[in-house]
């Protein structure tokens, strides 16, 4: 082999041209550009699931909460004459009302009185508990405390189910008040707006204490005593 023909072989096998290193930057440019689409387009839908995950479980959350208070109510005895009387706790269809045990975040014993509702503004509805000490006093206790449960919803509905004073048929009512008795049953239904991802399986909660067990009946207050 002649040196010419080395030299030209030794020439091309030196690099690439420049030619083919402007065709090679581009392909590296496209390359990365998609990479980094489907990098964002995936971490975009991973964020957009985790945020309604975390949406969805909030209200689950919230539910859990709920079922724990009303199993939990107390049915205080009220006195309303000597052969008259009834438990504290009041509901209708948006709203329910009675004692249970402190929340944990307290930190100390005794009951509370809890308020959950419907709180309709403007521009949305929210359903919220509210929650003051039983034996709270004005002058020294602070007010009551209010709490979002689920924020946002589109309905809710609150039904009851036992016998009253007047009708001893068991059975389902949209309303409970000054009754005997605590209700066997009580189910909430809540609704979302067409296109929230949000669960709130329906809720059927048994109230687990029947009687005010520690009550003695002051005629005078007509309460219990220390009550």
């Amino acid at each position: 082999m002649n040196n010419a023909a080395t030299s030209d072989i030794d020439h091309a096998d030196a690099g690439f041209t420049l030619v083919e290193m402007l065709v090679a930057l581009t392909l590296f440019s496209i390359l990365v550009i998609a990479l980094f689409d489907n990098v964002s387009v995936g971490l975009k839908a991973f964020q957009s699931g985790s945020t309604r995950a975390d949406h969805a479980e909030s209200a689950l959350v919230a539910q859990s909460l709920v079922r724990r208070l009303i199993s939990d109510s107390y049915p205080l005895f009220l006195q309303d004459d000597q052969n008259k009387g009834h438990v504290d706790f009041e509901g209708n269809e948006e709203s329910v009302s009675f004692l249970g045990d402190a929340p944990l975040a307290v930190g100390r014993g005794g009951r509370y009185r809890f308020h959950m509702f419907l709180d309709r503004r403007v521009d949305r509805t929210d359903l919220v508990l509210t929650s003051l000490p039983e034996l709270y006093n004005r002058y020294d206790s602070p007010a009551s405390v209010k709490t979002l449960l689920v924020g946002d919803v589109a309905a809710m509905s609150l039904s009851y189910f036992g016998a009253t004073n007047a009708e001893r048929d068991a059975k389902w009512r949209n309303r409970w008040v000054r009754e005997r008795e605590l209700p066997k049953l009580v189910r909430i239904r809540l609704g979302f707006h067409p296109g929230d991802t949000r669960l709130w399986p329906e809720l059927v909660v048994e109230p687990r204490i029947s009687a005010d067990v520690n009550c003695t009946y002051d005629p005078v207050s007509k309460r219990c005593r220390g009550r």
